[in-house]
């Protein structure tokens, strides 16, 4: 019997995670636990303003984040995945540790002090969480995101998104582009920048 009430709780509790953390984080805040930003975060400037901040880290991201840093721009990235970590940190940026959807690291990456928000995070539970945060709070920033799926895409501009990135669309109006001036041969010559 114990078996049997333990494997449906156990379920339940793991498809509704999230809602059971979010009813249960107020009587969770009195419990005398350590404060988790010493382990997830760099040491981030108090009085951090008009930052940018990218979630989600490829190494794609790197001209993004070497230009920005030629323009002297304040930049914080929000990744989630570990292995990550020191490959961020050698971009000389602001890094924290966590998920886009947990408000504690919204709070955390300063959103509202934020001018720009760059999201690579192509997840439309993610991209629309984030979305909801930026119309809920009323923050006035730019903010892009990136739509895996064309249907995405609508969706995201109707949601406040400033631009989206549809990876296969400005793909195709690359390839157009080349096929209109000539210049596919001398394509590659861009890949070789990355």
């Amino acid at each position: 019997v114990v078996g049997l009430i333990t494997m449906i709780l156990s379920t339940y509790m793991i498809t509704y995670n999230e809602k059971i953390y979010h009813w249960l984080a107020p009587l969770l805040r009195w419990l005398p636990l350590p404060k988790p930003e010493s382990d997830i975060a760099d040491v981030i400037p108090v009085d951090l303003s008009g930052h940018i901040v990218i979630f989600g880290y490829h190494v794609t991201v790197n001209p993004v984040l070497k230009q920005l840093k030629a323009d002297q721009e304040q930049v914080m990235v929000v990744d989630y995945n570990p292995e990550n970590t020191d490959l961020i940190k050698q971009q000389g940026v602001y890094y924290v540790y966590g998920d886009m959807r947990e408000d504690d690291i919204l709070k955390l990456a300063n959103l509202s002090s934020a001018k720009m928000i760059i999201s690579i995070v192509p997840y439309h539970e993610a991209t629309m969480s984030l979305l909801q945060y930026i119309k809920h709070f009323k923050l006035s920033c730019q903010v892009v995101v990136t739509a895996h799926y064309t249907m995405d895409v609508e969706q995201y501009y109707t949601a406040g998104a400033t631009y989206v990135l549809h990876p296969e669309s400005l793909t195709l109006q690359y390839l157009a582009k080349e096929l209109k001036h000539g210049r596919l041969p001398t394509a590659k010559s861009v890949w070789a920048h990355w």
